[in-house]
């Protein structure tokens, strides 16, 4: 499930991406990637961290890894789109 909430989020930040480039070329995972690398990586490890620290304190279920997941890459798009309003 954790994978699936990861999925469902990336696929809403796919389709605005897809808007906001204009072209709706068939590369467009591959040029989200490149162009948010950073963002992109500190989402699966948040998601990861999440879905451990849960695992480990028993509070595991379907619905807390989904929502690991999909807050997960919210997370990191906080946080990324913050720390380009700072640079």
């Amino acid at each position: 499930m954790l994978i699936y909430g990861m999925s469902s989020h990336f696929l809403k930040k796919l389709m605005q991406f897809r808007i906001e480039q204009g072209n709706g070329s068939t590369n467009c995972p591959s040029q989200y990637f490149r162009h948010y690398p950073y963002q992109s990586a500190l989402s699966v490890i948040g998601a990861l961290a999440g879905y451990a620290t849960l695992s480990s304190t028993g509070e595991l279920s379907l619905l807390t890894a989904f929502g690991v997941g999909y807050m997960a890459d919210s997370a990191a798009d906080a946080i990324g789109g913050r720390s380009m309003r700072k640079i």
